[in-house]
């Protein structure tokens, strides 16, 4: 039986995963958790340097759709799963890089995400979250709100679409709602806070919803410094 908890002692070249312990696998699975929460910020800070915030948040979107579309079907196939409900798409979820379960060392949520999640039935989900690496790098550089909100509304809403498998005909219909995301007046507030609802089963909407119609106010606020970065350019 595999024992090892750690890697000193002699160099060994033909190292095996196989030969460590349950714990050090499922601390590694933490850290590797973390590093793509770390990549995503990243690469979310080198974009901003280079471009606007909303064609910052496209590329993220399109940077990261092929990792769940190539990725989420292997994990259903290996929950050994075949989804009827949200709660079948969510424990699939779950097994994702930055799902649930990546992120609990020895039964302990890690630094990653903090959330909590009440079913009324196998199809209605109220999901809050008190601990986000992306909203709190954020606030903790003095990110402007608006960027904030790119990240809230633009960009995890269409990825967690591609989470829950909505680019598969063949899968449960889901469907998404923002209560609250994006900037925050104090640190004691929730991050954000969603409902997942089965949808209706003929509704054949696009990978990446248009959210527009949906956030209206964000929409428009949006448009506003679209504008107004037009009318300083023409000045």
């Amino acid at each position: 039986m595999a024992d090892r908890n750690d890697l000193s002692g002699p160099y060994e070249e033909h190292l095996d995963l196989s030969t460590m312990s349950k714990e050090f696998l499922i601390g590694l699975l933490g850290v590797w958790s973390n590093s793509y929460a770390s990549l995503n910020k990243g690469l979310f800070g080198a974009l901003l340097k280079r471009m606007p915030i909303e064609e910052a948040a496209e590329v993220i979107v399109e940077t990261f759709t092929p990792m769940y579309k190539d990725n989420m079907p292997l994990l259903t196939s290996l929950s050994g799963i075949e989804p009827k409900t949200v709660q079948d798409l969510h424990t699939i979820a779950r097994l994702s890089l930055d799902g649930e379960l990546m992120q609990k060392q020895n039964g302990v949520n890690s630094n990653v995400f903090e959330s909590e999640a009440k079913w009324s039935d196998a199809n209605n989900m109220h999901s809050r979250v008190r601990k986000c690496p992306y909203l709190e790098g954020m606030e903790m550089i003095g990110a402007p709100d608006s960027m904030k909100n790119a990240v809230c509304f633009d960009v995890e809403e269409p990825l967690l679409e591609l989470v829950f498998q909505q680019d598969n005909p063949d899968m449960p219909r889901i469907g998404i709602d923002i209560l609250k995301a994006g900037a925050r007046r104090s640190k004691s507030e929730l991050c954000c806070e969603w409902k997942f609802r089965k949808a209706d089963p003929n509704d054949v909407r696009p990978v990446v919803m248009v959210l527009d119609e949906k956030y209206p106010a964000h929409a428009a606020a949006r448009d506003a410094r679209r504008a107004a970065k037009a009318e300083a350019a023409q000045q």
